[in-house]
């Protein structure tokens, strides 16, 4: 009886087993219990607080997508305002054809067809936000060609990829820079929409879009499940909306009053 009195039991822990996600969807579940929903137990602050980690996701979505439709949209539009001619037009009447179709609409074709997930959310939206950045490089091109700093580098020997890169697009990228901070905003909308009716961003990579989703059957014993989220992503879209109108009031010499 000594001898097993001062034996010393020691429990290893388990560290091969692989950490469980738990996604809202299954702590919900696990609250239900025979056709009775618990729902209730889960505090209000435990719903907001489960809305912020989820922050990441979709702040990635939405830098991948400006950046990705920025990108392509500064080289269609700085080749169709500078070269102009049938390659201009070309590039201008396709822009044109894709702004003729909603960008949700495109967006819900284009996940269709490739499926959800992180990867095909960003080209189905990347894809879709191009043609309003080409249209306004084109423009911004059009008036920065017929500069004199641009007469001059004509003059000098300067060669067209010269001009184009080193003078003409950091010059014109004021008025993208603003336009990708305020389509943040819809970027984050739509992708939102996209996860809300489920193809979309998909488990378990966490979205908020799905969390309104996973809530909506709780609405009445805790509707802060979809509330919280809903309101997260109503003031993201609030906040980089002010911040464009920031950029817009400081790099436009015109509200500066320099002009």
């Amino acid at each position: 009886m000594a001898s097993i009195r001062n034996t010393r039991i020691t429990i290893m822990p388990n560290t091969t087993r692989p950490r469980p996600r738990n996604t809202l969807k299954k702590r919900l579940n696990s609250l239900t219990r025979g056709g009775a929903s618990f729902t209730d137990e889960i505090p209000i602050p435990s719903a907001i607080f489960e809305t912020l980690p989820y922050l990441y996701c979709i702040l990635i979505v939405g830098l991948l997508v400006v950046s990705i439709a920025g990108g392509f949209g500064v080289i269609l539009g700085a080749i169709a305002g500078y070269f102009g001619g049938v390659v201009g037009a070309v590039i201008m009447r396709l822009m044109d054809t894709l702004m003729t179709i909603p960008l949700m609409i495109l967006a819900m074709l284009i996940s269709s067809l490739l499926g959800g997930g992180l990867k095909n959310v960003v080209i189905a939206l990347g894809f879709g936000l191009i043609p309003g950045y080409a249209r306004m490089m084109t423009a911004q091109v059009l008036v920065a060609k017929e500069t004199d700093y641009v007469m001059a580098e004509h003059a000098m020997g300067a060669s067209n990829a010269r001009i184009v890169i080193r003078h003409i697009v950091p010059n014109c990228f004021s008025p993208i820079l603003v336009m990708m901070t305020m389509m943040m905003g819809t970027t984050i909308l739509a992708e939102a929409g996209l996860s809300f009716i489920g193809i979309g961003i998909t488990p378990p990579t966490p979205a908020w879009g799905s969390m309104v989703t996973d809530g909506r059957n709780y609405l009445l014993s805790n509707p802060m499940l979809s509330i919280a989220p809903g309101v997260a992503i109503m003031l993201l879209v609030f906040s980089f909306n002010m911040v464009g109108d920031g950029l817009r009031d400081a790099l436009d010499p015109r509200l500066r009053g320099i002009i």
